[in-house]
This record gives C-alpha cells, structure tokens and sequence, in this order.
C-alpha cells in the first residue's frame, strides 16, 4: 500500500485523525460494530 496516508488511514489510526475522513454517521457504525462483536465473539469467524 503505497497510496497516500491521509486517504488510507490505518485501523489503528486514532479517532480525531480518522474524523477528518469519515462521518459521524460512519465512525457511529464502526463503534456499534466494535460493540456487536465484543457481545457475539462467536460471530468474527
């Protein structure tokens, strides 16, 4: 991956970095995701 960072931001990137490019209606999904999963472990596979 050799695309521009600012574009291609990591997973790992934090919040108020990712906010720049992403929605609030985005980082919403991805918070309530982290949730579903964190309560169904069994579902990730």
């Amino acid at each position: 991956m050799t695309g521009p960072k600012t574009h291609t931001a990591p997973a790992t990137a934090t919040p108020e970095k990712r906010r720049s490019s992403m929605s609030t209606e985005e980082i919403k999904s991805r918070i309530e995701a982290m949730f579903a999963h964190d309560e169904a472990p069994e579902n990730r596979n």
